[in-house]
């Protein structure tokens, strides 16, 4: 009823998994979806980004603090500052209206640096269906040993040299 009239709209803290029935909200500017569950069931960020890029495209503010699609030490503690600055470089170079992303404004030297590499730091997953060790693959058998065969010697004495004089070690 309201979303061809409302431009921002903050929906924090309300246990939400996925966008959906926000699509009816096509004029928004500012979104502010901070401490609820996107991610656990989107897959990943691209697909997060995508839908907000197709169906937000004058959004100037977008906060996704406290999510797990949102890499920082609120949401998982082991994310550092490198994983979340690669997380804004990419939503960054998507979303390229954005003036404020999360807590923070977005400077020229940063939407610089999004617009040259936002492409390439988006985080690949393997699929779901897809096991981890199905991907790697064996080595390759050898049709030949190596090393040579040699048959183990007993060898009761070791012989060293320190300097000029020989010394031995026993067993």
């Amino acid at each position: 009823m309201y979303g061809a009239k409302v431009n921002y709209l903050d929906l924090s803290f309300n246990s939400i998994e996925t966008l959906k029935g926000l699509e009816r909200f096509t004029r928004l500017e500012e979104l502010v979806l901070d401490n609820n569950k996107l991610g656990d069931t989107i897959v990943n960020l691209e697909a997060l980004i995508n839908k907000l890029c197709d169906s937000y495209p004058s959004l100037s503010y977008l906060s996704l603090l406290s999510n797990k699609a949102c890499p920082n030490q609120l949401s998982d503690r082991d994310k550092d500052e490198s994983d979340y600055q690669r997380y804004r470089y990419y939503v960054l170079y998507k979303l390229s209206n954005l003036h404020f992303l999360d807590s923070r404004r977005v400077s020229p030297p940063e939407r610089l640096e999004a617009s040259s590499r936002g492409e390439f730091t988006r985080v690949r997953r393997p699929s779901s269906n897809q096991d981890v060790t199905d991907t790697i693959s064996p080595p390759p058998a050898f049709t030949a040993r190596p090393l040579p065969n040699v048959r183990k010697v007993s060898i009761q004495v070791h012989r060293q040299t320190l300097g000029r004089k020989p010394f031995y070690f026993k067993q």
